[in-house]
């Protein structure tokens, strides 16, 4: 039997040794070492070395905002240190000629739904691949990894209410992680939700009736639900080989796990479909609420903030679910996706456990709304909502370029 291992907070980056990052250790080492030189010179250093020594400890073994001192200092600096701007610059018109000469195995950075998306997503590619049934796919390079999605069929009315939708069996998807040689980075079920109310302006009168009659009671919600297979290359390149090797080994090696989840999914009553390049990257824009500025002939930016982005104007907070109430999490997703903004978004990826028999499990929950005020009232929904069910989310201070990226159907996990 499959179990899932507790949530951890965020992917840290770096390397661990038992319950300390590497980084910890090295400084424990230097504090010892620089320690060790100073009596080495002279025994009266003696208390200067204790106090190295104490305080190579206390920052070895400080937590701070939920992570490892060390961690927290290097993504600190990283984030001082890089550019907190990107910009879609628009692309010229394709002249007849060159819309006849294009390739279609490969959309690049030439597509301006591409060159949007790399807003979130720097490298983004979408090559062109057939699944079994024939059926066309798009897949999406990013980062090492390579990333097909299934739609999971909509109920038949398109609008429910918000804790009504039903829940996908993440029981059933864990076998799927590996089979055959193929180990799969991760599976991930992006569930996104407008509130029936999304399309009125946020100070709108309408609105704000809208919300007095609905009082505590979730509100009407329009849904989507993807599935998300990745898979990198580096973690299976024996089967990569079997299967031809390269990028058709990739691809041939992805495409059979497509088809082994949506069998998985069938198999419990939940009917699904392969999106084809188009329906990727239009199904990409609309997670990114861009839809607004896609084929705009003015540049669009973006803006990272430490607690937020901003992209075409729309503001995005992102938050890790670091813990669950135990035997909730269905009922818990339904609720989170409640929240009253432009739109929330919920991601949870499971993915191959160091620890046999068992599963990783990773969550996102992003809020999108269109001005500071919106974003702000939402995040105190959130936070009401979170309390209530006993869910513990903690913001993504910092990494919200990766918490926007990582709740995109093509994107990756935070």
């Amino acid at each position: 039997m499959t179990r899932i291992a507790a949530p951890s907070r965020r992917r840290t980056g770096g390397i661990n040794l038992g319950p300390l990052p590497v980084a910890n250790l090295v400084v424990l080492e230097l504090g010892l070492a620089i320690g060790l030189v100073l009596l080495a010179i002279e025994m009266k250093l003696k208390y200067v070395a204790m106090g190295v020594l104490g305080v190579a400890i206390i920052i070895a073994f400080l937590r701070w905002g939920g992570r490892w001192f060390t961690q927290w200092a290097g993504l600190t600096m990283r984030y001082m240190f890089r550019s907190h701007d990107r910009v879609a610059n628009p692309l010229p018109p394709s002249s007849i000629e060159a819309l006849a000469a294009e390739e279609d195995a490969v959309t690049g950075p030439d597509d301006a739904r591409v060159n949007l998306l790399r807003l979130a997503v720097p490298d983004l590619v979408v090559a062109h691949g057939v699944d079994h049934e024939r059926q066309q796919v798009g897949l999406a390079w990013n980062d090492g990894t390579w990333t097909a999605v299934l739609l999971v069929e909509p109920a038949p009315a398109l609008i429910t209410q918000a804790g009504g939708a039903p829940s996908l069996p993440l029981s059933a998807l864990a076998p799927c992680l590996e089979d055959r040689g193929v180990v799969l980075d991760s599976i991930q079920m992006i569930w996104h939700c407008y509130p029936g109310s999304a399309a009125l302006p946020s100070d709108s009168p309408a609105l704000s009736s809208y919300m007095e009659v609905l009082g505590p009671l979730p509100a009407a919600a329009r849904r989507t639900t993807w599935v998300a297979i990745r898979l990198d290359p580096r973690r299976c390149p024996a089967a990569i080989r079997e299967r031809g090797g390269g990028v058709v080994g990739a691809h041939r090696a992805l495409i059979g796990a497509l088809s082994r989840v949506r069998n998985a999914l069938e198999s419990q009553g939940v009917p699904t479909r392969p999106l084809d390049p188009d329906e990727l990257l239009r199904s990409s824009i609309s997670a990114a609420e861009l839809t607004a500025v896609a084929g705009s002939p003015a540049k669009v930016g973006l803006q990272e903030r430490w607690t937020g982005v901003t992209a075409a104007g729309i503001g995005h907070a992102s938050y890790a679910i670091t813990s669950w109430p135990k035997g909730k999490i269905s009922g818990s997703l339904n609720a989170l996706t409640s929240v009253r903004a432009l739109s929330a978004t919920v991601a949870m990826s499971i993915s191959p456990s160091a620890d046999e028999g068992k599963i990783g499990l990773r969550g996102i929950v992003r809020l999108s709304a269109r001005n500071p005020r919106e974003l702000d009232a939402a995040d105190q929904r959130l936070q009401g909502i979170s309390d209530r069910l006993g869910v513990a989310l903690t913001p993504l201070r910092g990494l919200q370029i990766s918490g926007f990226s990582a709740t995109l159907p093509i994107g990756g996990t935070a």
